[in-house]
């Protein structure tokens, strides 16, 4: 309150609290109390004609003057004035414009009569077509005489193309050679398609709960079924044509050639049939001939099953071959549970994946300057030498300690009797050298085991 006598004056939080005047705002600076009205910023707007489009363009009442406008008013202002500008743009610009849209559409138009038109004449093209017509038109005749004639087959070296080369390896020379003159003299009369006449009648059958193993009874290198399916398929391989006389022993058929090839069980052919099974006598067999008449054919020169006798046989056919049967090989071997530990083992076995194992390393080497080999086979060949020395060490690890018994009892007891003629030669040999010429090194060196000694440490393994 004031004192008594004293002028009303305000307080000093008043004072404080007093707002100072307002400066540089958009529409200009007001003049005390009179605020933007003042006579000093009034607008100074041009006069409105009598026209009701200036009347509409007219500022509205309390507007700024022009010289106390803002930049930014400013900016607005003169962009709005280009607008205006740009819509009263000269007519002949207009007229320029509408007559490029014209002649698009003008283009348009004659782009789809052109399609249409082609559209018609294929429609009446092959409706002349399904009536029949004898002979080609000419504008089709035309346009495949200048389609470009296809690119060559690859060739390799020798110049010999990649169908070529595809056709004699897996030449089977069913079509040009008499197969069934080479079967043996029991199978040349047989016609049957149902081969199962052949199998033996098992009258000691028993319960499948109480079978421990199976036993394979197939003696031959590849049983009968499968060598008169093969010879009626025309799936008799090169190298498994016999040459009596020239290449094998002149009382040789296809049944001491033919090794029994790879295959998988499926729901319409089972492969744990005895008949179709060879024990391991007759797998040691296998690998010893397989070592004997097929491992060097490509290093023993010309083989007159081979471009008509002229060169020998490839090195990937040889490899391909030897794989595919030395495969089958381990799955009779597994079909009779020879598993190690829980199962069957013997020495036989162990030797057998043994000559198997020492041959993939051998290929891996030997065959490593052969772009094909490396580039599609190597893999293949690695894999199955890591699933041989898989086997290898369970037969190793055999908890009855059998990998080095002949035949053992189910104790683990040998069980083959020694001093046999047959045990001349061991491990299911025929020789102790290759047979055929003697095969050469890829540099021209002679390979051959040395005559005087007969060792099998000392003789080289071709």
């Amino acid at each position: 309150l004031p004192q008594p006598g004293g002028s009303m004056e305000m307080g000093d939080d008043n004072k404080k609290n007093k707002k100072s005047p307002l400066k540089n705002l958009p529409f200009g600076t007001p003049d005390g109390d009179k605020g933007f009205g003042a006579a000093n910023s009034a607008p100074s707007w041009p006069a409105p004609s009598n026209t009701a489009a200036n009347d509409a363009l007219a500022p509205p009442a309390g507007a700024p003057a022009a010289g106390n406008l803002s930049p930014v008013m400013e900016d607005a202002m003169g962009s709005n004035n280009n607008d205006d500008k740009a819509t009263s743009a000269d007519p002949s610009q207009t007229n320029d414009r509408l007559a490029k849209l014209k002649a698009k559409l003008e283009e348009k138009k004659k782009k789809l009569e052109e399609k249409k038109r082609r559209e018609g004449k294929q429609r009446q093209d092959q409706t002349q077509g399904k009536r029949g017509a004898s002979s080609p038109q000419p504008q089709r005749e035309q346009q495949r005489q200048q389609q470009p004639s296809p690119a060559p087959a690859p060739t390799d070296a020798q110049g010999n193309s990649l169908a070529e080369k595809n056709a004699v390896r897996f030449a089977t020379g069913a079509a040009n050679q008499a197969t069934r003159a080479l079967l043996p003299q029991d199978l040349q009369n047989e016609t049957a398609t149902d081969y199962s006449a052949l199998r033996q009648t098992h009258t000691d059958a028993q319960d499948l709960g109480s079978a421990k193993s199976l036993i394979g009874t197939c003696q031959h290198m590849c049983p009968d079924e499968e060598l008169l399916r093969r010879e009626r398929e025309g799936d008799i391989q090169l190298l498994e044509i016999v040459k009596p006389g020239e290449l094998h022993p002149q009382n040789w058929t296809l049944r001491d050639t033919c090794v029994k090839r790879f295959r998988r069980s499926a729901a319409d052919y089972k492969l744990d049939v005895p008949e179709w099974v060879r024990p391991p006598e007759a797998l040691e067999r296998v690998c010893s001939y397989l070592e004997e008449w097929v491992m060097e054919r490509d290093r023993q020169g010309p083989d007159p099953r081979f471009s008509g006798g002229t060169a020998a046989p490839p090195s990937l056919d040889v490899y391909q071959f030897i794989w595919d049967r030395t495969r089958m090989v381990r799955k009779d071997f597994i079909l009779q549970n020879y598993v190690g530990t829980g199962g069957k083992c013997d020495a036989m076995a162990v030797r057998c994946h043994e000559r198997i194992a020492r041959w993939h390393a051998m290929c891996e080497h030997q065959l490593s300057h052969i772009d094909d080999f490396a580039v599609m086979q190597s893999q293949q060949n690695i894999q199955e030498l890591g699933q041989t020395m898989k086997t290898l060490n369970q037969y190793y690890d055999d908890a009855l300690g059998r990998s080095v018994v002949e035949k053992p009892d189910e104790d683990g007891n040998e069980t083959a009797v020694k001093g046999r003629a047959s045990d001349t030669l061991a491990h299911g040999c025929s020789s102790n050298f290759v047979q055929g010429a003697p095969p050469a090194d890829f540099n021209g060196t002679p390979l051959k085991s040395p005559s005087d000694e007969t060792s099998l440490a000392g003789r080289a393994i071709c």
